[in-house]
C-alpha cells in the first residue's frame, strides 16, 4: 500500500503544475467572457 501510495502522490505533484497553468489561463479566458458579457448586459439596459 506504501508503495502506490508514494507514486499517486509524485504523479498529483507533477500534475498539479500544469493544472495550475491551465488554470490560470481558463481563469484569464473566463474574465475576459465575464467581461465580454457585463459590457453587453449594460448596453442593453
Amino acid at each position: 500500500m506504501a508503495k502506490p501510495r508514494k507514486t499517486a502522490g509524485k504523479v498529483a505533484k507533477t500534475a498539479k503544475k500544469p493544472i495550475k497553468a491551465v488554470k490560470k489561463t481558463a481563469a484569464k479566458k473566463a474574465s475576459k467572457i465575464v467581461k465580454k458579457t457585463v459590457a453587453t448586459k449594460t448596453k442593453a439596459t
